[in-house]
């Protein structure tokens, strides 16, 4: 099996070099890695030539956003099966092992992606993600919801996300886009909605490619052995529309949630009810006018209007 590595970047020079020496430490080197960029790409590859990391195929990215880099890198990819990796992710030297190993294991499995370990070397703990009520809500996971990684809710958040550990394989709804991997046949028929990458979040890209497989009867594995090192560098936190980590995760929620084939209005007004308890809880109506965003782009997307919402960048969180 010939594996193409993508890793998506905007501007991460230093991130994306220890990126890249953890994929040339592994056991079973990929055949192919290639580094779409969505910013100064002569800077980056000047950075690789000075750390002789002059075998990767570097792209130019379109500058649109996550979902476009990854198709490019999908377009570049000359391997059996594509893996994506976020360019601020270290890998542990099994992790190509896992990988191969899972799709022997699972000849049918479109897709396999693994367990995700975040850490914040930045001191990003001023961000939302290191907040009181996020800690919260991660902990109610963990104590409930624990058994339920990778299944999607009704409100189209993850009962459970992929830095929850679990003891076994298993059949997921959806993967994480920084720690994912699909067989080269399925982008054919399937590619990353680009929509995505226009509210400065690209949040829910990987959710809405990974659901369309699955509602096309396609199955994605998720092997806890299959790690990646997360450091979610503070350069990719933040929305660049409004300067908030929650504006466009909102936007592209709601969105998700009206084009999906699996949801529908009782969804939606599932959706819209959670958000505006959490608005309440939270005094924050920004929450709403996000929601609001996000319906008015999909009913012109339906039109097949043009949506212009500015910010974006293809480096993930």
């Amino acid at each position: 099996m010939n594996l193409s590595v993508v890793i998506t970047t905007y501007d991460r020079q230093d991130d994306l070099v220890e990126c890249l020496r953890s994929l040339s430490s592994q056991f079973d080197p990929p055949e192919e890695v290639i580094v779409v960029d969505d910013g100064d790409v002569d800077t980056t590859q000047q950075r690789l030539s000075n750390e002789d990391l002059e075998s990767v195929e570097l792209v130019s990215g379109k500058g649109t956003g996550l979902p476009a880099a990854r198709n490019a890198g999908i377009e570049a990819a000359t391997g059996d099966v594509v893996a994506f990796v976020d360019d601020d992710v270290i890998l542990p030297s099994n992790w190509t092992q896992e990988l191969r190993r899972t799709y022997e294991r699972f000849p049918e499995a479109a897709g396999v992606g693994g367990y995700v370990l975040n850490y914040s070397p930045d001191g990003i703990n001023k961000a939302n993600v290191e907040s009181f009520r996020y800690r919260l809500l991660q902990g109610i996971r963990m104590a409930f919801l624990h058994d339920k990684v990778g299944e999607v809710s009704p409100i189209g958040i993850l009962w459970a996300p992929h830095v929850f550990m679990t003891s076994t394989i298993r059949f997921v709804d959806t993967l994480q886009g920084c720690n994912m991997s699909f067989r080269a046949e399925v982008f054919e028929s399937t590619r990353f909605d680009e929509w995505y990458g226009s509210t400065g979040s690209s949040a829910c890209e990987e959710l809405d490619f990974c659901t369309r497989l699955s509602a096309n009867g396609h199955q994605l594995i998720y092997n806890p052995r299959m790690v990646a090192v997360h450091k979610r560098s503070i350069d990719g936190l933040n929305d660049e529309r409004s300067g908030e980590p929650n504006y466009g995760n909102m936007a592209n929620l709601t969105y998700f949630i009206l084009s999906h084939p699996n949801m529908g209005l009782l969804n939606l007004l599932l959706f819209v009810s959670a958000v505006s308890v959490y608005t309440a809880i939270s005094v924050d109506t920004g929450y709403l006018g996000a929601v609001k965003d996000g319906i008015l782009a999909y009913r012109r997307s339906e039109s097949e209007t043009p949506v212009q919402i500015d910010g974006g960048d293809s480096s993930g969180q």
